[in-house]
């Protein structure tokens, strides 16, 4: 991260990754992004773009672009999916999409932290991987790339083009859920605001270091507004979209929140 001589004005950014460079001038609502070859983009940079100048052009104190997914419905709300990469947000994201519910996101939301949290669509797409694929079949046709579990490659799906009925530009957050992988069936589990901290902050801080710290201060702000739940990610699909729905049966006040009904999402 560099600082030009008028200080915070203009930031300019250079990702190793990528090769590219992001100039972003705040003040005068201007940007460039340059790269040496577009051809040469990696999978991710075509399925998320601009990440660093969107985290400058649009974040604000309580409002900021978050590593996290968020699924859900209209009547109920969003819930919002936080973790580390591999930890099985994309997995959930995807069962919820499968079944139906709103898609906002599986990797990166616009968050506005202030008041009642809100997650907003930044990219229609979803990155997945050759377990992904072999559990979703389904979406198989819909996807651009090769999941190259060797390069560490995804391929990237076309959420807007599969489903564009699920894909919604925003849901109000109402709950965080921490996905685990862990095989098996599903299990549900109450996890305290710490705990969602936890989950959600590092990723976003580490992936968007320019913003000297603030981002924590308002995640933390989410997290102590809204319960949170840890999920056991099992091997059933329709295990982990039922427990996205438990989750906001409990939060809208008409599921059972009692030890048994958090324990196998999907029986009950």
């Amino acid at each position: 991260l560099v600082r030009g001589a008028g200080g915070d004005r203009v930031v300019a950014v250079h990702e190793a990754g990528s090769m590219a460079v992001t100039l972003v001038d705040r003040d005068a609502r201007k940007l460039l992004y340059r790269v040496p070859d577009v051809s040469t983009l990696p999978w991710w940079e075509r399925a998320a773009p601009l990440r660093p100048a969107l985290f400058w052009a649009l974040s604000e104190p309580g409002r900021h672009l978050v590593h996290a997914g968020v699924v859900g419905d209209a009547e109920r709300g969003g819930v919002l999916l936080a973790g580390a990469g591999g930890s099985g947000k994309t997995t959930v994201a995807l069962a919820a999409l499968a079944a139906g519910m709103a898609y906002v996101g599986d990797d990166y939301v616009l968050m506005h932290t202030d008041a009642e949290p809100v997650a907003w669509n930044m990219f229609a797409t979803a990155k997945l991987d050759q377990g992904h694929l072999a559990r979703f079949p389904m979406l198989g046709a819909a996807v651009t790339g090769a999941a190259d579990l060797a390069r560490e490659e995804k391929a990237v799906l076309d959420v807007a083009w599969l489903k564009p009925e699920s894909l919604v530009r925003s849901l109000p957050i109402k709950a965080v859920l921490v996905p685990r992988i862990r095989g098996g069936h599903a299990r549900l589990h109450r996890a305290s605001a710490a705990q969602a901290l936890l989950a959600l902050a590092p990723s976003t801080a580490f992936q968007m270091p320019f913003d000297d710290g603030q981002v924590f201060g308002s995640l933390a702000a989410v997290t102590r507004k809204v319960p949170a739940f840890a999920l056991d990610v099992g091997d059933e699909p329709d295990e982990l979209a039922q427990a996205v729905e438990r989750v906001l049966d409990i939060v809208a006040g008409s599921g059972d929140e009692s030890p048994a009904s958090l324990v196998r999402g999907a029986a009950g």
